[in-house]
């Protein structure tokens, strides 16, 4: 597997595949050695799977970096997660600081007070993860502590940089978990938080109009939906909310506003960079004449597709007057100006 020092996915995939298979490629590597006496490098590669030290550091490593690995991943969807952000995140710094932070100050890691150099463990007790461990036993003394130093130091440089690029002060992200079904439609419904949201920073909406429908929401749903729509996935839910029409007209017009641009929020930067790898598929190098127009049918023709699978190509039941559209003209006035 090719590894890449900027992708903590694949970092944690190959720490856990070196780890795995360390017996068979330290039998495979003193082989090699033996066969190939005159290559110093197959020698090299022998001498550090043989160091304790090195694979214990790997066990290391695939115990801590799959916490990084479950929070990367889950926030690589292209589901509605901005409101998750902040709770996930405290989550994620509180597993990660457990095994190095004394459980008396750990309540504290995501506070403005904490301090790492006066909350950490002794050497001895810090959490290295179940791999490490059975390998540091019978391990001299000396390779333990140099192991467990090097533990120290990562978890240092971890929740130092995590409280640093996080979002784990009190922030928008914070006040975005009304947008949870079950505070939408639950009994404690402040209201502050929507408030705070409209005045600094969803600044066109009206912040009295959205209270009142925020107040009258749970009457359009029965004992039974409330029950059933508390369980929903964020979007989901929303959806169903800008569905509700009386006499052809939405019921909650502020709220649907506000769901729809909280839900532009990106909450990390895999989409967009998602979206960037895509323009391939829509734009060539040659097709650099193509004009805007056209390009922007086939974007909203590639969304379209994507949002609803069983009207594709292959299900795709065509009529007479999309056979009309078909002629010698058809790309005429798609062409560019210039």
């Amino acid at each position: 597997m090719p590894y890449s020092g900027t992708r903590w996915l694949e970092s944690y995939k190959c720490y856990d595949l070196l780890y795995t298979y360390w017996q068979a490629l330290l039998g495979y590597f003193t082989l090699e050695a033996f066969e190939h006496s005159g290559d110093p490098e197959r020698a090299r590669i022998r001498d550090l799977l043989n160091d304790k030290r090195l694979q214990a550091l790997a066990g290391f490593l695939v115990y801590n970096l799959n916490f990084f690995n479950t929070f990367n991943a889950k926030y690589q969807s292209k589901k509605l997660l901005a409101h998750k952000l902040w709770r996930d995140t405290e989550t994620f710094v509180h597993d990660v600081g457990s095994n190095y932070v004394n459980p008396v100050a750990l309540p504290e890691i995501t506070s403005d007070v904490f301090c790492i150099a006066e909350s950490r463990r002794e050497l001895s007790q810090i959490i290295v993860g179940e791999k490490c461990d059975r390998v540091m036993e019978g391990m001299p003394a000396d390779d333990k502590k140099w192991v467990l130093e090097y533990a120290e130091q990562f978890y240092v440089t971890a929740i130092t940089e995590m409280r640093k690029r996080l979002f784990i002060h009190r922030n928008l992200f914070e006040r975005l978990i009304f947008m949870e079904p079950r505070v939408a439609l639950g009994e404690d419904r402040s209201f502050d938080n929507i408030r705070y949201v409209c005045e600094n920073h969803l600044t066109f909406l009206d912040a009295e109009a959205t209270r009142l429908e925020w107040e009258r929401l749970p009457q359009s749903f029965t004992r039974d939906q409330i029950v059933e729509y508390s369980d929903l996935d964020a979007e989901d839910f929303w959806k169903i909310i800008m569905n509700l029409k009386e006499n052809d007209v939405v019921q909650y017009p502020k709220l649907i506003e506000l769901s729809a641009a909280i839900s532009c929020i990106p909450h990390s930067n895999a989409e967009p960079e998602r979206s960037f790898s895509d323009v391939n598929e829509v734009r060539d190098p040659l097709g650099n004449q193509t004009g805007i127009e056209l390009l922007n049918a086939r974007c909203f023709l590639r969304s379209y597709v994507h949002a609803y699978p069983e009207k594709d190509a292959i299900h795709f039941v065509p009529n007479a007057e999309h056979f009309a559209l078909f002629n010698k003209d058809m790309y005429t006035r798609f062409h560019s100006d210039d």
